[in-house]
């Protein structure tokens, strides 16, 4: 690397100085690159590295919950309730949910289960009565890097993998086949020795300060 990768615009700048092409074509293809870098990344970082916390929220009498963007799956969902009592939700199905509270939003109670409702909602069992916080532990991509979003895990944690990342896409939409493979290797080098033991714990301190809602 030219400079060291701590932001969006000193990545773009790299792969710039990488290829050394500022053509107008070449420089419009870098944020695709990115994205492809990083949805690279977020799916073969192993999860234990893209922790998020969040607190979700309700409205009273709702049954469906919106999912954080970039959701990918739950660790655990708890329901806080009026008196501050903080509960864990058991994971089930939609059918279980039907089935053991048919009342939809005609009934309320305290939330004791959740299900994957769809790519975006939870839905939740009994209905909330109230309008309330649910705390919620899962893996999601970070926040994708952009021209107004300059840092994340990845410029944190990981920016010799994200840099190879993406001149691997930039290399294929540039037709240069042959950098790939070594590009590739680089790549994998770094995904190994990113995710070593040794290096655990400084990466999940920065997700823990840096990531998407954490």
């Amino acid at each position: 690397m030219t400079n060291p990768i701590s932001s969006y615009t000193t990545l773009v700048s790299a792969v710039v100085d990488y290829f050394e092409d500022d053509s107008t074509e070449f420089k419009a293809y870098i944020p695709v690159a990115i994205d492809l870098a990083e949805q690279r990344m977020s799916r073969e970082i192993d999860s234990t590295h893209l922790r998020n916390n969040v607190n979700v929220s309700s409205a009273a009498t709702a049954r469906l919950i919106d999912k954080p963007t970039g959701y990918k799956f739950a660790f655990n969902l708890r329901y806080v309730a009026p008196n501050g009592d903080i509960r864990t939700l058991f994971k089930t199905t939609d059918s279980f949910i039907e089935d053991y509270w048919p009342y939809g939003t005609a009934s309320v109670g305290c939330p004791k289960y959740y299900s994957d409702y769809s790519n975006t909602q939870f839905m939740i069992a009994p209905t909330c009565s109230n309008a309330g916080d649910f705390p919620l532990s899962y893996v999601g991509r970070p926040t994708p890097l952009s021209a107004a979003v300059s840092i994340n895990v990845f410029t944190s944690s990981f920016s010799d993998m994200l840099f190879y990342s993406t001149l691997i896409e930039q290399a294929k939409f540039a037709r240069q086949n042959s950098m790939v493979q070594t590009l590739e290797g680089n790549y994998q080098s770094c995904l190994k020795s990113g995710l070593e033991p040794a290096n655990v714990q400084g990466n999940q301190n920065t997700l823990n300060s840096g990531i998407q809602g954490a």
